[in-house]
């Protein structure tokens, strides 16, 4: 979607060479050398295409030797596929661009070209599988266990599963490991959080808590679970943790024990005990650089739910009363949320700092019984607002400066061209 503006300028670039080329006149002497160029390039490109056809596998081992294989952002044979299948098109339009060019555009050559770009946009050349509507959005194995629970949780794929392109399960096809495992174009239309999220772009900071968590030595190796609200583990290897239950495993339909089933790399659900909830109270603080948070984290005795780390000194908004250090009812529950919005409404008999395991980031604001106040960067990457001891109703709102600029700079220049066309039409009247 990012590169939307620049494909659409190149398309319309095509289609005014294509008609160019159509009123060429075959007379003209750089026309019969841009058909030398057109022919060679045609042959060049389908002779590296017969290369990389039959060395496929060869190129694909000395692209995975050379470092240049990541399968889960840059897999070589992913890569390697989209190359033959670029070299495959670009032979197909160099000859039929020459055909074109030597039958003056007959209406067949047309004709064949249309094929061609109907091929190109819609088809696969077999690089891709493909899989009915109805089948890819019907609800998964995984989906229909943690639909059951109508707590507000993140679920956690590990890495090591989520990268697997086989899973022993009954009747699933390759195409469908994905679905199986819960893939977050999907996990959202069922209302199930990944830990992820589906951001397009990774933000720094979410991101490096959320690798140190994963590659951690085992999943209980920190309270950065409970930190990420996950409640629900999917993986194909089984936890050995008293904080983790198994809950469900997914071996229906086949043979075997269940305990040489759960050695393969059948698809397993655990529950984290120690979850806590999206949205908690914390009553104590340290303040520390952002840069030494991280350390922190990963120790075992750091309990998000008691102490929070901030980068500066937290500022409460009224002075707390007398005698609210006792204990009492507290609690912070989420009413209602959305993307660009988070209700909730809090109770303490003390001061404390509200803390969202959401990520912290510029252009959202917290309101908090109706007036502004602060969110500051908790925890190296989520977000926390302090607030008085008693009842509050808390709301963060997405409502960046960018989008109100952008929106203004658009009615401007909506409002400057309608403007500019009603004077050229009133003079062109006046003129007449």
């Amino acid at each position: 979607k990012f590169l939307s503006l620049g494909i659409l300028i190149l398309s319309v670039t095509a289609g005014l060479g294509l008609h160019l080329l159509q009123e060429k006149k075959k007379e003209d002497p750089a026309e019969s050398k841009f058909l030398t160029i057109v022919f060679v390039s045609a042959f060049v490109a389908a002779c590296v295409l017969a290369v990389f056809a039959i060395g496929h596998n060869s190129l694909v081992d000395y692209l995975k030797a050379k470092g240049l294989d990541v399968p889960r952002y840059n897999s070589a044979t992913v890569n390697l596929s989209n190359a033959k299948r670029t070299l495959f098109y670009l032979a197909l339009y160099g000859v039929i661009l020459k055909a074109g060019l030597e039958t003056q555009w007959k209406k067949w050559t047309l004709f064949v070209l249309s094929i061609a770009l109907a091929g190109d946009l819609f088809g696969n050349m077999g690089y891709y599988q493909s899989m009915k509507t109805k089948e890819y959005f019907e609800p998964s194995w995984v989906v229909k266990q943690l639909a059951r629970d109508k707590d507000l949780f993140r679920v956690l794929v590990t890495p090591k599963t989520s990268t697997l392109t086989t899973i022993v399960a009954a009747d699933v096809q390759p195409l469908t490991v994905a679905n199986q495992l819960l893939t977050p174009s999907l996990n959202l239309i069922y209302k199930i959080y990944d830990v992820r999220g589906a951001e397009v772009m990774r933000l720094e900071k979410m991101e490096e808590v959320y690798n140190a968590f994963v590659f951690s030595p085992a999943v209980d190796a920190t309270n950065l679970a409970n930190l990420f609200n996950i409640k629900y583990v999917i993986t194909t290897t089984p936890i050995q943790s008293r904080d983790y239950q198994l809950v469900a495993a997914h071996t229906e339909g086949l043979k075997g024990s269940l305990g040489k089933l759960m050695k393969q790399p059948t698809v397993k659900i655990y529950k984290n005990h120690e979850w806590a909830p999206r949205a908690f109270l914390v009553d104590d603080y340290k303040i520390m650089k952002n840069s030494d948070m991280l350390p922190v984290m990963m120790k075992k005795d750091f309990r998000p739910d008691r102490v929070v780390l901030l980068e500066e000194k937290p500022i409460w908004a009224g002075r707390e009363p007398q005698g609210t250090r006792g204990g009492g009812k507290r609690r912070a529950d989420i009413a209602s949320i959305s993307n660009n919005r988070v209700e909730l409404t809090t109770e303490s008999p003390r001061k404390s700092i509200l803390v969202l395991s959401d990520a912290y980031y510029p252009g959202w604001k917290a309101v908090v019984d109706g007036e502004g106040r602060k969110i500051y960067r908790a925890d190296n990457a989520f977000r926390a607002v302090p607030l008085e001891a008693g009842r509050h109703v808390v709301e963060f709102v997405y409502d960046p400066a960018s989008f109100k600029w952008g929106l203004a700079i658009s009615l401007f220049t909506v409002l400057a061209i309608s403007a500019m066309g009603a004077v050229y039409y009133y003079r062109k009247r006046r003129t007449v």
